[in-house]
């Protein structure tokens, strides 16, 4: 390879490539794989080399590509960054195999389309991926968490609702969103998107006295969508798979009201009632204190949610 790369038949980046590749190799292995590819080499692309590197890994190193293979899957996960522009970006870590079977079902998908769809081919998969979460959110086999098939909450101001005004939305797990998002959300009938509307466009109960322990649907959605994640700091586990846990237990006098209800995950619900940990819910502001054993006091506190501004005086 240094022979090919000093004569410029080759480029550093397939140089550097097949070092990488082979850098798990003994030097019998690492030998037996530049045979297979160098003689080829100056006529390839870079893609093209690539592939030629990975089957020869395969085909030289079996045993070692599968304990690689054993290892990597330790690594699999999928994750969410929101973007400040409405968007967010969707990263996996995924088996060969699953990846190139979503890739199928996208391609699919996006292969559909018509002579006046302006969209992309880049458009129409990102579409399709959509399509297949909205459609698997609708499977009635879908695990439920407190009792509700999975949705997301979108919280909007009535205000903003009404054309009055243009706060931002609040998308669940994902934060603020331009107000024409929140009010195309909020309009679907579909119930993939749960409205929660910051002043009730009818009247709403939020407090359900002692009269029962489970909260009713109404009651569960308004605290997931206000507290959006465990209330233990720190902790970013969604809300809408969390216990909701009476603050002060229920059958020591604890209401089933929203004031009462905080979201736990299941290891900080244990934590709250099998140590010494005490959680403390300021409801003007929704501030929780946790204070630890040892008396140290941490605060986690929900985001601000649209306020809504339609009975507001005319700001003259």
């Amino acid at each position: 390879m240094l022979r090919l790369l000093d004569r410029g038949q080759v480029s550093y980046l397939h140089a550097a490539n097949l070092a990488e590749a082979v850098f798990a190799l003994n030097d019998k292995q690492a030998r037996a794989v530049e045979e297979r590819v160098l003689a080829r080499a100056p006529e390839q692309s870079l893609t093209e080399f690539q592939r030629s590197v990975r089957r020869a890994v395969a085909r030289v190193a079996a045993a070692t590509v599968e304990e690689q293979r054993a290892e990597a899957m330790k690594q699999r996960r999928v994750c969410l960054t929101p973007r400040d522009d409405g968007m967010a970006e969707l990263w996996a870590l995924l088996p060969a195999e699953g990846a190139a079977a979503i890739m199928t079902a996208v391609d699919a998908l996006a292969s559909v389309t018509s002579a006046d769809d302006p969209r992309t081919a880049d458009h129409r998969r990102a579409d399709a991926l959509v399509d297949l979460g909205v459609a698997a959110l609708h499977d009635p086999l879908l695990p439920r968490a407190q009792g509700m098939r999975p949705g997301i909450g979108v919280t909007v101001a009535l205000s903003t609702l009404l054309g009055v005004d243009e706060q931002p939305g609040e998308l669940a797990g994902h934060g603020p969103i331009p107000a024409s998002l929140a009010r195309h959300m909020a309009a679907d009938e579909t119930g993939t998107w749960r409205r929660l509307v910051t002043e009730p466009v009818t009247g709403r109960l939020l407090d359900y006295g002692h009269d029962t322990y489970r909260p009713p649907k109404d009651l569960a959605d308004y605290v997931i969508a206000r507290d959006q994640v465990c209330t233990f700091t720190g902790c970013n586990r969604p809300a809408c798979r969390c216990d909701l846990d009476h603050q002060i237990p229920y059958d020591k006098g604890g209401s089933t009201s929203s004031e009462n209800l905080d979201p736990l995950c299941k290891r900080h619900h244990i934590c709250k009632h099998d140590t010494d940990w005490t959680p403390h819910r300021d409801n003007d502001d929704g501030t929780t204190t946790w204070t630890s054993p040892t008396k140290h006091r941490y605060r986690s506190r929900p985001p601000d949610l649209p306020r809504d501004t339609s009975t507001d005086p005319p700001p003259f």
